[in-house]
């Protein structure tokens, strides 16, 4: 069955912008964004017959926001997986996915996303500011994911987000350098929400992320780990 996206608009019950007002709040507790995925393009197979049932039971109990991979190519994700999660969870959703084309936002918030990815990289001004508007107007949030001044410059240059990420691994050759973090800190409006990804292996690594940033996104270091849960509690324990 072919679904049309075009006419795709939020429910009258559903509540706009969820994911922006989950990780407001002071830089003293850092916000917790749980990712599930089954794979990656720089791990290969990371936990290929996990089950979203229990992750997200797992995400539920322990994280602020959830994010679900749903490129199936390099990821093993599925834009189904949203509307699965969002039977289990109160929790605000983030659809993760390269977004190049409005149709994929429409067909994200069809399945009931709450936000969606929007990374500077691959696309030109024209796309992001398109993108981000679309999103705006359909009552979801973007988050804005840098990975250099460059891309900082890009986006500020068309749109005004409320929420940055930045990713320390360099998509072109998967290397991880935190020292990006720090130096885009120093650049991004202290008005943002501003949330780290990539490359927190373990909890205690939250600590020197205190009072800079508001938020973590861990995805590679959940679901590799032999006991989720535990590594799930001991990330609260040091993000208060």
């Amino acid at each position: 069955m072919k679904h049309e996206f075009h006419d795709c608009k939020p429910t009258p019950n559903k509540e706009k912008f969820r994911f922006q007002r989950q990780l407001i709040g002071n830089k003293e507790e850092i916000k917790i964004i749980a990712e599930f995925k089954k794979a990656s393009p720089s791990k290969g197979k990371i936990n290929p017959d996990a089950s979203l049932e229990h992750y997200i039971s797992l995400y539920d109990k322990y994280a602020d926001g959830i994010s679900i991979l749903t490129d199936e190519e390099f990821f093993m994700g599925k834009i189904e997986f949203i509307k699965m999660a969002k039977g289990m969870t109160e929790k605000p959703v983030l659809a993760k996915d390269f977004y190049i084309d409005p149709v994929q936002i429409q067909r994200a918030v069809f399945y009931g996303a709450d936000a969606i990815l929007i990374i500077a990289r691959i696309l030109n001004e024209t796309m992001i500011k398109e993108l981000y508007n679309l999103s705006v107007s359909l009552g979801v949030d973007s988050i804005v994911e840098i990975h250099s001044e460059e891309d900082l410059r890009k986006v500020m240059k068309v749109i005004d987000p409320e929420i940055i990420g930045i990713n320390v691994r360099d998509l072109s050759n998967f290397e991880i350098d935190k020292k990006i973090l720090h130096d885009l800190l120093k650049m991004i409006p202290e008005n943002k929400i501003v949330i780290a990804e990539s490359g927190i292996q373990k909890p205690e690594e939250l600590l020197e992320l205190k009072g800079k940033v508001d938020a973590v996104l861990i995805g590679t270091a959940i679901m590799s780990s032999e006991n989720p849960g535990m590594f799930l509690k001991e990330l609260k324990r040091w993000s208060g």
